[in-house]
């Protein structure tokens, strides 16, 4: 969990390893400062998080545990801590930036690559479709029950709303200038990238688990709870799983380096 979270150490060599790439001594060092600046950031997201947890815990304190309490818990802290992570993959960037001497050449993708090119297709598809079903089944299930039309509607724009919130981090990071001096240089840049809105997009898991526990606090349907509750299940094994595989960790390699490896 810690390396799919981006906070367990990673030497230069295993990390070149893992993302199929060579890695050249005069490029190790820079690696090895990039990559502890990421373990560094990682950790601040990561107390961030964990403070909008207990902030949002504590003010739900002494409030009647109703759907709308459950909802502000659950979609708060997954927006601060989506905000935190993408805020700490874009502070890493920028002081990489700073780092690098100001007269260095620069290198860079023309066309500029798009989320496609750093995962896999099945990685965006349970992504999004995690997602999708969230909002889709909050929406349905409001057309079907009337009575619980209201809280029903207000789940599945708030469920579409975070969905945005990680739509427009991921862009933000895929978009982000690039720090590379020269092709090999460019392609472990891309290889950070990759991990980064991986992680990013992985928050759509949450949104199952949120909708399921709002149904079913607000005795909606313990059926749609239980299903969406699965679905979370299916998203913290599944999504890791589909990360980890070699196609995947080498996808960009792929789309954008097909000659970076002899």
């Amino acid at each position: 969990m810690d390396s799919w979270l981006g906070l367990e150490p990673v030497s230069a060599d295993r990390f070149a390893d893992r993302v199929d790439l060579d890695l050249p001594a005069e490029l190790r060092p820079e690696l090895v400062r990039r990559l502890r600046r990421r373990r560094r950031a990682g950790l601040v997201a990561a107390g961030v998080a964990v403070a909008a947890a207990v902030a949002f815990t504590v003010w739900a304190l002494g409030r009647d545990p109703d759907a709308g309490v459950v909802a502000v818990v659950l979609l708060g802290t997954a927006a601060v801590a989506q905000l935190a992570l993408a805020g700490a993959a874009l502070a890493a960037q920028a002081g990489d930036l700073a780092d690098r001497a100001q007269q260095a050449p620069r290198a860079s993708h023309l066309p500029r690559p798009g989320l496609g090119d750093y995962l896999s297709p099945p990685e965006r598809w349970l992504d999004r479709g995690l997602a999708a079903v969230a909002v889709l089944t909050a929406g349905l299930l409001a057309v079907t029950r009337p009575a619980d039309r209201g809280v029903l509607l207000a789940l599945a724009a708030a469920c579409l709303g975070l969905w945005g919130v990680i739509e427009l981090t991921v862009r933000a990071v895929v978009r982000a200038r690039p720090v590379a001096t020269d092709p090999q240089s460019l392609a472990f840049d891309d290889a950070l990238r990759a991990d980064a809105v991986r992680r990013l997009l992985g928050t759509t898991a949450v949104l199952p688990l949120v909708a399921g526990l709002v149904v079913v606090s607000a005795d909606v349907s313990l059926a749609a709870g239980r299903a969406l509750a699965g679905l979370y299940v299916l998203g913290v094994v599944g999504l890791p799983w589909l990360a980890e595989r070699a196609g995947a960790r080498t996808h960009y390699r792929r789309r954008l380096w097909p000659a970076a490896r002899a």
